[in-house]
Order: C-alpha cells, then structure tokens, then sequence
C-alpha cells in the first residue's frame, strides 16, 4: 500500500518549518569552543569578508586572554543559572 503523498509532503513541511531560535544580544552568556564547554560574554557583532556572521566574544574569567571572533552557528546559548 502507497502512501499518500499529500501526507509525506506535509510531514516534510512540519519538519522544516519547525527550527529552534534564541535571541543574542550584546552581554548575553554563551558557551564556546570544540565541546562548548568555555563561557563567554558577547561584546559585538561583525560581518566577514564573504558576509558571514560573525561574534565577538570576551571569555568569562577574563585573565589574560583576549577577545575571540567566532561564526554565529558556532555558539551555545548558556543556560540561565
């Protein structure tokens, strides 16, 4: 038995229309890195030479490193503690 296909596009639909969004704004906490286990602060936002987003992030425990340029799709939203 076929199913319908009228059914396997809607499901197609659902499954693309449905998209997690978090808003960032200047001082929002993220979590960085390979494991996303650094935290940081935003501190600005940037476009790259091929127009990519890109954020600029200050560590946490500030020390003595320094501010980081990351593309937007590679950051965590941290969670509120």
């Amino acid at each position: 038995m076929q199913p319908d296909a009228r059914k396997i596009a809607f499901r197609h639909y659902l499954k693309t229309k449905i998209a997690k969004t978090f808003g960032i704004e200047i001082g929002t906490e993220i979590l960085y890195g390979k494991y996303k286990n650094k935290r940081g602060k935003i501190v600005g936002f940037k476009t790259g030479p091929k127009g990519d987003q890109i954020v600029v992030v200050e560590p946490v425990p500030k020390g003595r490193k320094q501010e980081k340029d990351l593309k937007l799709f590679t950051i965590r939203q941290a969670p509120k503690e």
